[in-house]
């Protein structure tokens, strides 16, 4: 089964695989970088639409580690030419938290993947239930964003490379 991981490989977001303006978290907030790395090594984020990460990977599923946090955004998943847009935020969004992402998740065999970050915010709605008061929780500036953090592409069969 292409699934499982036995032939599982975890390989590292490189700068081959970005398109657009993309930062070193380390060199923007390294505390955030330092308390983060140990399980996540080099995290780059963005906040630009039109900004993306490409590449190939070989089995049946395909994970992205990011970060679910207060002002994530919107991206859109392309895999072999298939689109879907996830937004990268959810009732626990009152803190950052690492996800491993799933993006794909089909036949075993060779693909293709583009992840964009779109204009658009997510629906912050969902976090809502944890404030007193919502409506003045969720008009604060630390709920408003669009940002795309990533730092590693799990693949079931390896072969992560850029796509370039």
């Amino acid at each position: 089964d292409g699934r499982n991981a036995e032939r599982a490989e975890m390989a590292p977001v490189t700068d081959a695989m970005l398109s657009g303006a993309w930062h070193l978290l380390e060199k923007t907030d390294p505390p955030k970088q330092r308390r983060l790395r140990p399980r996540m090594g080099d995290i780059r984020f963005t906040d630009t639409p039109g900004a993306k990460v490409s590449f190939r990977f070989s089995g049946g599923r395909c994970c992205i580690y990011t970060l679910f946090d207060t002002n994530s955004g919107t991206i859109r998943v392309t895999v072999d030419g298939v689109s879907r847009e996830i937004p990268l935020f959810d009732s626990y969004c009152t803190y950052n938290r690492i996800v491993p992402l799933e993006i794909f998740s089909g036949a075993d065999g060779e693909h293709t993947a583009v992840i964009e970050l779109l204009e658009k915010e997510p629906d912050r709605s969902p976090v809502a239930f944890r404030f007193k008061d919502p409506a003045t929780a969720l008009a604060s500036p630390r709920y408003h964003g669009r940002k795309f953090w990533i730092s590693h592409v799990l693949a079931s069969g390896g072969n992560v490379k850029p796509l370039k």
